[in-house]
């Protein structure tokens, strides 16, 4: 180890709340006096005991260039929000951590910053990073930024193919910690690659931000559950408050299964991502009360490629915008479930009802959305839910969803002039929804209440800025206006823009006088780590299709 002279001034602005273009690193304003730590990789043992409580706020340890096996860090402290402990790369980018992995975070104010995790796996018994030193001892404000996880994955064959071996990647417990700038790529073994876990109550409420970071290359895995990107929370929690924003973050081609984020918790925000080419859905699994908007669902017409499932109570799904999505039922643009019991409540019977089966869709809006050359809506795909053989009343029964949805579905814009209509209407299973001002354009003219046919012309930019995005090329500005307009979401105040929605409210993500604006979601240049190479090649080839 070696001890040098460093200036140091971090604020709370740059350090948990710096911009998209503005990535605060631990040693880029002079300002005051601290000691730094200098490892490199034949010194792991020095480095584990100085990490483990010896530092104080302030501090800073760089790692030298090179490769560092099996490291297995607990990183524990307490710093303050002007003077965080820092451990981080001294060369981004020339820190390479292989072998068995797990990184500890416990304490207050700790940042990790710079690292590669490459072609390793978890180490026996842990996940690769842990918001937690101990069960008991969890993160808060801490932050992992600036970090790459690529290739991560357990050699044993089964966990590729069997659901009962999983290894996950970042876990989160906690309060107010922060995941930002980070590249996770060719994550192929079972196991949710980032979670949220509230478990204990000292990780519920939690205000924890997941944003700026850039997913992809996650292809299918073969049993089809498991696999999630991101999860908020799970089933034997959901019905407690999570709070956790995931915002401004890219996915590309994350294939894993039918649930690309899966919200099994309450009151989380889902907003200004991109999921691009990615064969899933942002899920409302389990938990009510949920906000998914301003997100960018780009297809290009690969299958699977699809949107919103909506499940339980009391979400808000506006101003998204869906293209060129080939999906259909679970992975359709829209998806809107049957239920197979009511919304749980204190009394009832878990052994009866599980907290993990299908519970009514009721009190939802879907509103202000723009769906254009999609494939497929489900308005009432019907549930089922099969018990398991130990369960005492019902053991091994399965039973099938018939509580319908009800929700409203108003003021969006379905665009789809090469298909009759993309809307199915499974049976009598949506009479319980109520449709108002919704604008179409199909094939042929639909009669529906609460849907209005207009002249709609949606071409996909060629070149320039907005390449690969349609552009409505409507001249009136009268075009998205519809003629029924008696319900007020307050609520929707904006656009996908970021502009204001002045006047009547247009159906769609956007007022027609914003049509020409930049949707405000996370370009893929904005997202992930600026120095590795295996990103600047994706960027490339995604910006040769679509230029945000």
């Amino acid at each position: 180890m070696k001890r040098v002279t460093s200036i140091l001034l971090l604020t709370t602005i740059l350090l948990f709340g710096c911009s998209d273009s503005d990535v605060a690193h631990a040693d880029d304003n002079p300002g005051t006096k601290t000691e730094d730590y200098i490892y490199n990789p034949s010194q792991a043992n020095e480095l584990k005991a100085i990490l483990n409580g010896k530092l104080v706020a302030g501090d800073i340890v760089y790692l030298a260039d090179g490769t560092y096996k099996d490291l297995q860090l607990t990183f524990t402290g307490k710093g303050t929000a002007s003077k965080p402990i820092v451990l981080k790369a001294k060369n981004p980018g020339k820190v390479i951590l292989t072998g068995a992995l797990n990184i500890k975070i416990g304490g207050e104010y700790l940042v990790v910053d710079g690292l590669v995790l490459k072609d390793g796996q978890a180490a026996s018994g842990s996940d690769i990073i842990e918001f937690r030193s101990s069960s008991s001892n969890f993160a808060s404000n801490c932050r992992l930024t600036n970090t790459v996880i690529d290739n991560c994955n357990h050699p044993d064959e089964s966990y590729r193919t069997s659901t009962s071996k999983s290894e996950r990647w970042v876990m989160l417990y906690g309060k107010n910690n922060r995941v930002d700038h980070c590249y996770f790529t060719n994550k192929v073994n079972g196991g949710v690659l980032l979670m949220v876990n509230i478990s204990a109550e000292g990780s519920r409420v939690n205000n924890h931000i997941i944003d700026y970071n850039f997913f992809s290359n996650r292809p299918l895995f073969s049993p089809g559950n498991n696999a999630e990107i991101i999860r908020l929370g799970d089933s034997s929690t959901s019905q407690e408050s999570c709070n956790t924003v995931v915002e401004n973050n890219f996915f590309n081609a994350c294939d894993g299964e039918v649930e690309i984020i899966s919200i099994k918790s309450c009151n989380n925000i889902i907003r200004k991502n991109v999921f691009y080419e990615s064969q899933g859905s942002v899920v409302c699994r389990h938990g009510n009360d949920n906000v998914i908007e301003s997100n960018a669902f780009i297809g290009n017409n690969i299958k699977n490629t699809g949107g919103v499932r909506i499940i339980n109570q009391g979400h808000k799904v506006y101003n998204n915008y869906f293209q060129d999505l080939q999906g259909t039922s679970s992975y359709s643009a829209l998806c809107i479930m049957t239920a197979v019991f009511e919304k749980p409540t204190s009394a009832t019977d878990k052994g009866r009802e599980p907290l993990n089966a299908y519970h009514r869709v009721k009190d939802v809006d879907i509103c202000y959305n723009t769906f254009v050359n999609c494939k497929n809506i489900d308005l009432g795909k019907v549930s089922s839910y099969t018990y398991p053989s130990d369960n005492p009343y019902f053991p091994g029964t399965k039973v099938t969803g018939t509580l319908k949805p009800e929700c409203t579905v108003a003021y969006n814009v379905f665009y789809n002039p090469s298909s009759n209509s993309i809307l199915n209407r499974i049976g009598s299973n949506d009479e319980f929804i109520t449709y108002a001002g919704n604008l179409v354009k199909f094939k042929q003219a639909l009669t529906l209440d609460g849907f209005e046919v207009k002249e709609l012309d949606f071409q996909k930019n060629t070149s320039g800025a907005g390449k690969g995005f349609y552009a409505l090329k409507n001249t009136s500005n009268s075009i998205l206006s519809a003629t029924q307009n008696t319900i007020s979401f307050s609520y929707v105040v904006n656009d996908i823009t970021g502009s204001t929605r002045s006047g009547t409210k247009d159906s769609g993500a956007y007022q027609y006088a914003n049509k020409g604006l930049s949707f405000t979601i996370a370009p893929p240049s904005k997202c992930g780590v600026s120095w590795y190479s295996a990103l600047t090649s994706e960027r490339t080839i995604i910006d040769s299709k679509t230029v945000f």
